[in-house]
């Protein structure tokens, strides 16, 4: 994927005005470096919407240490965080890595990827 909606008004979204007021700006930046690492391996063909990647690999991305990385990613992870309770991402852990998932980027795909995902024949979501 090129690109994805990124909502002027994000900040004020539920999910993510808990982020901000329990773990920061940090946490949040950490959120959105998740979906632009996600959003830059979605193909067009297809509907992946996770990474696996080495924690130390997703900690050198956001700037932050691994363990760092590892709790702020829980938190994120951590449906009972929010009221909602739905969580932001979806996150698998291993000893040395981290799958992460947001579905949710689906709905924020570029035209041009949705174009040609209706090319391909692929349903959007």
């Amino acid at each position: 994927m090129r690109w994805f909606k990124h909502l002027s008004a994000a900040n004020k979204d539920e999910n993510l005005s808990v982020v901000l007021d329990s773990i920061g700006l940090e946490g949040y930046g950490i959120y959105w470096v998740i979906l632009e690492t996600i959003a830059e391996q979605m193909q067009p063909k297809n509907n992946k919407t996770s990474v696996r990647l080495p924690v130390k690999t997703w900690a050198r991305i956001s700037g932050v240490s691994p363990k760092k990385f590892r709790t702020l990613a829980e938190f994120l992870a951590n449906r009972n965080n929010f009221a909602k309770k739905t969580s932001l991402i979806i996150l698998r852990n291993g000893d040395n890595w981290l799958e992460i998932d947001c579905p949710n980027l689906l709905k924020y795909r570029d035209e041009f990827s949705k174009k040609q995902n209706r090319k391909s024949g692929v349903s959007p979501e």
